[in-house]
């Protein structure tokens, strides 16, 4: 199964933008106590969200929304200010959506992912929409209209370029840090980002891997012996480029073997066991550039709260 599937709606914001209880994995990690670091994994089957030790260190989606639309708005203020322009920002959800928050590194792992998405990464409606996914739902159009920000698009060309070219200057660290690789190039988060060769090259994984294939073969799915980075086959007739009944039918099959073996909870507990030595190691580096996020953060949100002007259209 080709498990390792990405699309992403790239947020353009000089046009428009495309708009249960956790419970950790038990003995993730024996350092945890004595670190002061939370190295154990949470699995929620009730959201489908998973929380590696690593991933605390990174941030997420929906804090990458945040600091894109603090970003957004920065641009609208230099377009507002220095040239008249009634440039509109892109506001962030004020809370995470739930495609955001499902957890697709090894597939779809629950009833809710195989329902919604079949076998395809999950997204955001509007996500699903520009990707061709599905239709435009009827009110559709209407519900894109009422967000200002995509005025900006009727904009004369002119007066985009303007914009794009002489306002990206105003748009400074924390807010685009994300896009600075230097954030995460420190050889701590490099071996977290290399550590499923950890976790596949366990015994204990293996033994996962084979008992999900002897439990899709029980159900009568055919599986090849061609994988990619993440699983070593492959089962016929998965396709995370199409939202289908059949598609969620064999995700559906997919997700219960997932279940009958344990698979994903036995391989967080050893992508969690794998994660904290390498987390304790480096911790001075990765609680710095968790600090660094969270600084962001701090600076994004108090300057969307100051300006919620640059998120309306200029009347």
């Amino acid at each position: 199964m080709s498990a390792r599937f990405g699309i992403s709606v790239i947020w353009v914001v000089c046009l428009a933008f495309v708009s249960g209880c956790s419970e950790p994995v038990d003995d993730a990690s024996a350092g945890s106590e004595t670190s002061g670091l939370n190295l154990e994994a949470e699995i929620d089957p009730e959201t489908s969200s998973v929380i590696l030790p690593g991933d605390r260190f990174k941030e997420t989606e929906h804090e990458t929304w945040i600091l894109q639309s603090a970003a957004s708005a920065k641009m609208a203020q230099c377009a507002r200010e220095k040239y008249g322009i009634p440039w509109v920002a892109v506001s962030s959800p004020a809370t995470p959506l739930p495609s955001q928050t499902m957890w697709y590194e090894l597939g779809p792992w629950t009833q809710q992912m195989a329902n919604e998405f079949g076998n395809a990464k999950p997204m955001t409606e509007a996500e699903l929409v520009a990707n061709g996914y599905i239709e435009e739902p009827a009110d559709f159009a209407a519900r894109r209209e009422e967000k200002p920000h995509l005025a900006n698009a009727s904009l004369p060309d002119d007066v985009i370029n303007t914009v794009t070219e002489n306002c990206n200057a105003s748009i400074t660290a924390p807010e685009l840090h994300f896009g600075d690789s230097k954030l995460y190039s420190g050889p701590g988060q490099q071996e977290l980002n290399n550590s499923w060769e950890l976790v596949k090259n366990d015994e204990r994984a293996t033994q996962a891997f084979d008992d999900l294939r002897q439990c899709y073969e029980n159900r009568g799915l055919k599986v090849s012996n061609s994988g990619d980075a993440y699983f070593p086959f492959t089962v016929a007739g998965v396709d995370p480029y199409t939202i289908n009944e059949q598609q969620i039918l064999l995700a559906n099959e997919i997700v219960a073997c997932k279940d009958e073996t344990d698979f994903i909870q036995r391989i967080v507990k050893i992508w969690a066991e794998k994660q904290a030595p390498i987390i304790e190691q480096y911790a001075d580096e990765l609680v710095a550039q968790r600090k660094t996020i969270d600084d962001g953060l701090d600076e994004a949100e108090t300057f969307i709260a100051s300006h919620p002007d640059l998120f309306q259209t200029v009347r």
